[in-house]
């Protein structure tokens, strides 16, 4: 059980595919999954989170930047994380993907931020924005 003094907040699956595939690792993402490993903060997202993660590796293989066999080691080492998932409404998704012109698995991460009123971690500057207004 999480305990409910630690900070929540929702991760995305960019920001994990940049923690996992080593040529994107960098420094503060590796101290929150510091944090996170320690039980200093807790991460949520909505279930699509699996499937982004996984094709993520699976492009970074297909682009050749890392092995199969280093793929599958990422995979396995992602579902070991133990994220926690939320239900998301996605007829609310999908408005917010219509209003903002962005994807629907994108507004499934700023839905669950707003939702909660917690940050969301992304790499991705303009979700981070929307995350935040």
């Amino acid at each position: 059980m999480k305990d409910v003094n630690i900070e929540t907040v929702v991760v995305d699956a960019l920001y994990i595919v940049g923690y996992l595939i080593p040529d994107e690792n960098q420094v503060s993402i590796n101290r929150t999954f510091d944090d996170f490993r320690e039980n200093k903060i807790n991460f949520i997202a909505p279930p699509l989170l699996h499937y982004e993660v996984t094709n993520g590796i699976k492009m970074a293989v297909v682009r050749k930047r890392i092995e199969y066999t280093l793929g599958v080691k990422l995979i396995n080492d992602f579902f070991a994380l133990g994220i926690d998932l939320e239900e998301i409404n996605l007829a609310d998704c999908f408005t917010i993907a219509y209003n903002h012109g962005i994807s629907v698995y994108d507004s499934c991460y700023i839905w669950l931020a707003k939702l909660l009123n917690i940050p969301l971690l992304t790499l991705d500057k303009r979700l981070a924005s929307l995350a935040r207004t």
